[in-house]
């Protein structure tokens, strides 16, 4: 469950919590860090670009094992939606996909919110690998196949409802579990 937002005065009381950037609670502070007893606004500061590289690059990309995902926003998505919740609505905001590695794509996921954010997404069910790309697509067509009758598709790979009926599709799918069809 969600705290209350904090109001304005209490934010603005957080941000002058001075701050000094460790990795573990406890752990000396990073050295080279952002923040070294600085107020908690430095760290929502812009940061610099990207220091940009040139020339030739290639890549070689290997089909294989892939596994279908289905990823959960955990935080408000009906305001991510533009949507107001209704009273006693307890959908979420899902995504099915593919991916040959579930963990890389989370953070690949979250890499676009902004470190403010109180939102994030997880992926909390990954199925058995299949044996390669196609056949992981082909699963994630038959949950959005079964999905769109059955929870709220809010477009592309998306969709809105109750985590337990999605988890029961997801379920269903050929090739989810070592014990499914």
């Amino acid at each position: 469950m969600w705290s209350p937002p904090l109001l304005p005065e209490e934010i603005e009381q957080a941000l002058k919590i001075r701050l000094t950037e460790v990795n573990v609670f406890g752990e000396l502070p990073v050295s080279g860090g952002s923040l070294s007893r600085a107020p908690l606004a430095q760290a929502f500061t812009p940061s610099r670009a990207f220091p940009g590289s040139f020339g030739a690059r290639t890549s070689f990309y290997e089909d294989g094992p892939t596994r279908m995902y289905m990823a959960r926003f955990e935080g408000d998505g009906f305001a991510l939606l533009g949507e107001t919740p209704r009273c006693g609505d307890k959908s979420v905001l899902l995504k099915i996909g593919v991916s040959n590695d579930p963990r890389r794509r989370v953070q690949e996921l979250n890499s676009g919110i902004p470190p403010a954010a109180i939102g994030r997404w997880t992926i909390p069910m990954v199925s058995e690998p299949y044996e390669n790309r196609g056949a992981a697509e082909v699963a994630e067509k038959a949950f959005k196949d079964i999905a769109a009758k059955e929870l709220r598709s809010v477009g592309g790979e998306f969709f809105s409802g109750k985590w337990d009926a999605a988890e029961i599709v997801f379920a269903r799918i050929p090739g989810v579990s070592r014990f499914g069809g």
